[in-house]
């Protein structure tokens, strides 16, 4: 018989952006997906043109943030399409990409990049989040949704 894998990792990765991170108390909604080009796992989600609707252009209606779904229609594109159903985490804690170093504790913004920082300059603060874990630019960390 053939082998079908012969070498291992020695540890798994700790996480994915759009994970929940753990099994705090959480609220997940579902929302259908605005833009034309489709929505990432792990990015800020703000309140969409109809009710149902979000978008990851900022603005005050913070709404959530989008959870990685691995029945997606493209699971390997990391993006939800415009009119899909979208996964929201609105309250717990979850994995998202930093924009820019970011230390536990410190509230969180978004830039118009649509990256997680701790910078209020030119961003838009999300209400009552901070980050759970520290990260350099681009490092996987914690959001703490309350």
């Amino acid at each position: 018989m053939a082998v079908v894998q012969s070498s291992y990792a020695s540890s798994i990765s700790d996480a994915v952006a759009g994970m929940v991170a753990n099994m705090e108390t959480a609220n997940k909604l579902t929302r259908l997906c605005e833009d034309s080009g489709g929505v990432g796992f792990g990015k800020a989600l703000f309140q969409g043109t109809n009710d149902n609707q979000v978008t990851a252009t900022a603005s005050t209606a913070f709404i959530g943030i989008s959870m990685k779904d691995v029945t997606a229609i493209d699971s390997t594109a990391d993006t939800y399409p415009q009119y899909d159903n979208v996964s929201v985490l609105n309250k717990g804690v979850i994995w998202v990409l930093a924009g820019g170093t970011v230390a536990a504790g410190e509230a969180v913004y978004v830039d118009g990049s649509g990256d997680f920082i701790e910078s209020a300059s030119g961003a838009t603060a999300i209400a009552g989040a901070t980050f759970d874990s520290s990260g350099a630019d681009g490092d996987l960390v914690r959001i703490r949704l309350g």
